[in-house]
């Protein structure tokens, strides 16, 4: 840049031209020119010696000051000459355009130098506004230090010199570098693309020192664009540049990430980005990167070995600050690789070693749930209860007394899982959870023969969730809690009669008596034949279309669906269990969306076990574009990946 300026210098230099022939006071004139021929000190004490004695020439003996202590760095007496050549009145009319550019240039030179930009700006700019600029210098300082309005500025410049891309081609190329900075400056990158590409398609020499910059923002503001393969080959051909060019490694980078968004290849690039990363942060930070890279093409093996050596700093000369995300990046993996044991070994390394991380809450909870998942229940419901314990307020809360509870209760200890389901019903009442664990607390309270708990349970139920309550029969629960609490008894053979009385599956009012004795008979080990008999008609007569079915018709069928899946997959018929859990998703969804979520996870899991990985990563989707902020999706594709 400094050479840029050199130039400008002489150029300004050129342009100071005064035609002063048809102005009086010839020894005024005589010596100004006089001084214009000496150099440095002695100029400048010819001038002030004679500035006394200037007259109507004395704006232009101050437009020479102001250049001459310029050019000596003097920044405060180039200012204050500078102002005095601005304002000093001159009876034969104005400073001509040169002189003007020359001032304001000087002047705004001398701002930037005295560290007070904005001044600078705004001398050149209100040069340029007055549309009389005739030296391009002007306009090159204005876009080298300029935050905004650079693509007004590049037009501002064209019509001021409409013939300089054919008879001036380097201040024209020079124009579009400095105009494109100005514009990635600003944010404006699609004035900085374009003009940095026109300044690429210079082809002189004398300018090669700034095509490296130049190739630079270009790729970049390509990037910023969106433009992404178009980014991904530019930042590559610049890395491939002469003599190491600067910031490679960002480039790499870039180019990288861009080739990722555009669906080519980026591993060659990240490894790339590997070999160029100056310090041990940035090789850190493109390991991390590499690896992501690689379990997305589920590499597990070569992702591990890449995020060991950032998490331990054995391939990084020590420790960083990438090795807490690289630690908990390899418990993800041995999530995905489904190896419950491995991943909370790492995410409980990971809180141990990094307890006031950001990531240390998520570490902890996702290290309950990997237990969880794989069915062990008491590990998962301990870890569960050390999350409580740590974060007694945290983000997970919810679904870890979701969950803790539901390993409780699978463990027998169903006054656990009562505590737990109380608290969460208690402290997140609109959270998605809730009705789900309202419905499970209450059959927890009739297991254990609370009968007038479960029946308030059932009563708080329909009031809070008056759709839910339709779609899992809470009217009928709470009509057999009340003979329950009376001291009677809810008679399977009452329950035949009003299944067989209401014309079984072929009315709704028999679908709805029907599934509550499904739901009694599956309870018993030695009923369930029964039980799927039942089931079987009830989904039978499903609609495939669902427009016209009221909200309790919708719930009748969700439910028979749900159960009938479950106890399928109970019996390891998983094939069969998959397809019924798409079915009672599809009911759910127009009515409870935690509990539709639930039934696509089952299908997931299930069409897993089946041996059909296709069908499985088909539900994950689904489920991930659905809900894709539910826990039941998360769990999922820790299944398909």
């Amino acid at each position: 840049m400094r050479m840029v300026k050199i130039r400008r210098a002489a150029l300004f230099a050129a342009f100071l031209t005064i035609n002063i022939f048809a102005i009086a006071e010839e020894g005024a004139h005589d010596a100004l020119v006089r001084a214009r021929g000496l150099s440095g000190a002695d100029a400048i004490q010819a001038l002030e010696n004679a500035l006394p004695n200037a007259g109507s020439l004395r704006p232009y003996y101050y437009a020479e000051l102001a250049r001459r202590y310029g050019e000596a760095e003097n920044w405060k007496k180039s200012v204050d000459y500078s102002l005095l050549a601005e304002s000093a009145p001159l009876s034969v009319g104005s400073l001509d355009a040169a002189t003007a550019d020359s001032v304001a240039w000087w002047h705004a030179t001398a701002l930037d130098r005295s560290g007070r930009k904005p001044e600078a700006v705004a001398i050149v700019g209100a040069r340029i506004s007055s549309g009389s600029v005739v030296t391009p210098s002007v306009f090159l300082a204005w876009f080298s230090w300029a935050e905004v309005g650079a693509k007004g500025g590049l037009s501002a410049f064209d019509r001021a010199f409409p013939s300089a891309r054919e008879k001036d081609s380097r201040t024209w190329a020079l124009s579009r570098y400095l105009g494109g900075l100005c514009a990635v400056r600003e944010g404006d990158w699609s004035t900085a693309e374009t003009a940095l590409s026109d300044f690429l398609r210079y082809k002189g020499s004398d300018l090669s020192a700034y095509v490296p910059w130049g190739t630079y923002y270009r790729a970049y503001s390509l990037y910023r664009l969106k433009r992404w393969l178009d980014a991904a080959t530019v930042f590559s051909q610049y890395i491939e540049g002469k003599n190491h060019p600067p910031n490679e490694w960002q480039a790499a980078s870039f180019a990288a990430l861009s080739t990722l968004l555009s669906g080519g290849d980026a591993l060659p690039l990240a490894t790339r980005a590997v070999e160029l990363a100056p310090t041990s942060e940035d090789r850190a930070r493109s390991l991390s990167f590499r690896a992501t890279i690689l379990i997305d093409g589920k590499k597990y093996d070569e992702a591990e070995s890449a995020l060991m050596g950032v998490a331990d700093g054995s391939s990084t000369n020590g420790l960083t600050s990438s090795a807490p995300r690289a630690l908990f990046a390899l418990a993800e993996i041995s999530a995905r690789k489904r190896d419950a044991a491995e991943s909370e070994k790492r995410w409980q390394t990971f809180v141990t070693r990094y307890p006031k991380d950001p990531l240390a809450e998520d570490a902890l909870y996702r290290a309950g749930e990997s237990r969880y998942l794989a069915g062990d229940w008491d590990r998962a419901a301990a870890i569960f209860s050390d999350y409580r314990k740590r974060w007694p307020s945290g983000k997970y809360l919810a679904s870890a007394l979701r969950s803790g509870g539901d390993a409780y209760r699978k463990l027998g200890k169903t006054d656990l899982a009562i505590l737990w389901w109380e608290e969460l019903v208690k402290k997140y009442p609109a959270s998605s959870a809730a009705s789900p664990t309202m419905s499970d607390l209450i059959g927890a309270y009739r297991d254990k023969g609370e009968y007038a708990r479960a029946l308030d349970a059932a009563n708080s139920f329909r009031r809070a969730y008056p759709d839910e309550a339709i779609s899992e029969e809470i009217g009928r629960t709470i009509a057999e809690l009340e003979i329950l609490k009376k001291g009677g008894s809810a008679d399977i053979a009452t329950l035949v009669a009003e299944w067989n009385d209401s014309g079984m599956a072929a009315t709704a009012r028999g679908r709805s008596a029907g599934l509550s004795l499904a739901r009694r008979y599956a309870a018993d080990y030695g009923t369930r034949g029964e039980a799927k008999k039942i089931l079987g008609s009830i989904t039978a007569a499903s609609p495939k279309k669902t427009d016209g079915l009221s909200t309790s018709e919708r719930g009748t069928f969700a439910g028979a669906w749900f159960l009938s899946a479950t106890m399928s997959r109970d019996d390891s018929d998983f094939a069969g269990a998959a397809r019924a859990y798409i079915a009672a998703g599809d009911f759910y969804a127009a009515l409870d969306g935690e509990r539709a979520a639930e039934a696509l996870y089952g299908a997931v899991d299930c069409f897993a076990r089946a041996g059909f990985p296709a069908d499985a990563a088909r539900a994950a989707e689904t489920l991930a574009a659905t809900w894709p902020n539910s826990d039941w999706a998360r769990r999922a594709r820790f299944i398909t990946e």
